[in-house]
């Protein structure tokens, strides 16, 4: 019987940045060890690169997805992403 490591979306984080700043990766806002095989989407659901653009991208909570494997669930966690126009 072979036991496989059940999916890693990482713990939910928390970004403050100014609408002026460098692009970022998201996956850096996340707690604990994700997975770098998931995901980025969007606040409105629609998929995202995982790099924000301050001032192009807009505030709000981004979906950080791991797809299941060998029967465990797809596992989330969510970057919120809080944005002060300069």
């Amino acid at each position: 019987m072979q036991i496989s490591e059940p999916p890693n979306a990482g713990t939910d984080g928390l970004v403050e940045v100014c609408s002026n700043a460098s692009p970022f990766q998201l996956i850096n806002s996340l707690g604990g060890s994700p997975a770098l095989n998931g995901l980025w989407y969007r606040p409105n659901g629609t998929p995202h690169s995982g790099i924000f653009t301050p001032g192009t991208d807009v505030g709000g909570a981004y979906k950080y997805r791991v797809s299941g494997n060998s029967g465990c669930p797809a596992d989330s966690s969510f970057v919120t992403v809080i944005q002060t126009k300069l």
